[in-house]
């Protein structure tokens, strides 16, 4: 049984709309009319944002139903799309019907697909195709939010009429908005309660950001001595002959391995630079390193020829696609650190 819409939550959805309105980020059905502004001049939207993670079930571009109408792909983008099961219920997902895994039904509140680019990511464009829209109000949105604030910012909305067929809208952003290091973005679809539409598909343009190299202030990722271990991290000095995964995804606090900064090496990027260093060693020896993937390691990383030594060295290292690298004790036992100090990609 579905429920009411909450009030607050449709208080909510009126500012956002009011907010995109002003801002003249709201467009008509098929328009093919540009819209789009900087998320940093956009009021936040005062709602809980979403975890932003990876499709659970990612479709090829094209592939979001056999009438779907996104045009031609844009030379130099970079596309996203989102199909029928990237659309998660999450707070406020009152009325949310999947029919034979076809399409998303939204009526009276709100579903999401939360996602992720990389650093430096630049938005461009922004497609969507609905069906058996009913009423009035229906909206397919684009936001941007900042991990650190949990406050949304509107990038662009395309509102749909009351049609029985499929209606396609794609927008050329005027202003493209570019991905920061501690921002991630959701496609929200939502509705009053007096109307209900069927999301197709949705798509999203971006130019992947320049290969090359991107300096970090130096941030700790991964520290040996965390105690107690952060959850999904191992810690405790490392022996010969063993050897430990990292990832140096995530900034950490420096005293408990707490997540401060996610997403310091953004998905995509293919190598590290680090600062590596030992302390608490019981005798001389060395640590490699090596991609999380690694079955072994061509050289040492960092020597040392003494118990009780605290010594740093830096480095170059490619990653996993998952963002870790794979550190082998060389002799005797020691803790270690990583800090990353820039990432390629």
């Amino acid at each position: 049984m579905d429920e009411q819409p909450d009030v607050n939550e449709e208080a909510a959805r009126t500012s956002r709309r009011q907010v995109l309105a002003g801002m003249g980020l709201l467009a008509g059905a098929g328009a093919a009319g540009v819209l789009g502004a900087s998320a940093a001049s956009a009021t936040p939207v005062g709602r809980p944002r979403p975890v932003p993670g990876a499709s659970t079930n990612p479709i090829a571009n094209g592939a979001v139903g056999a009438s779907s109408a996104f045009p031609a792909d844009t030379p130099g983008l970079t596309y996203r799309v989102f199909g029928p099961y990237d659309w998660s219920p999450q707070v406020y997902s009152e009325g949310l019907n999947t029919i034979g895994g076809a399409w998303t039904n939204v009526s009276a509140g709100y579903v999401l697909a939360p996602f992720a680019l990389p650093k430096g990511a630049v938005i461009k464009e922004f497609s969507a195709t609905v069906t058996n829209t009913f009423g009035s109000s229906r909206e397919l949105g684009l936001e941007s939010f900042d991990g650190g604030t949990g406050l949304g910012f509107p990038i662009a909305s395309i509102s749909f009429a009351s049609v029985a067929g499929l209606q396609t809208s794609t927008l050329t952003l005027p202003t493209p908005h570019t991905a920061l290091s501690s921002e991630a973005f959701d496609l929200y679809a939502g509705t009053p309660a007096n109307g209900s539409y069927q999301v197709w598909g949705a798509r999203i343009g971006y130019v992947d950001p320049a290969p090359g190299f991107h300096p970090l202030t130096p941030t700790r990722v991964y520290d040996s001595r965390w105690s107690p271990a952060p959850s999904g991290v191992t810690t405790g000095p490392l022996s010969i002959p063993n050897a430990r995964v990292v990832s140096v995804a995530d900034g950490r606090a420096l005293g408990s391995g707490a997540v401060n900064a996610a997403n310091i090496v953004p998905a995509g990027a293919s190598a590290i630079t680090y600062n590596l260093t030992v302390v608490g060693a019981s005798a001389g020896g060395f640590l490699a390193i090596a991609p999380g993937g690694a079955a072994g390691y061509a050289a040492s990383a960092i020597n040392w020829n003494s118990a009780g030594q605290v010594i740093a060295n830096g480095g170059v290292v490619p990653m996993d696609g998952s963002r870790r690298v794979k550190v082998f004790g060389g002799a005797g036992s020691a803790d270690f650190i990583i800090d990353v100090t820039g990432y390629y990609g």
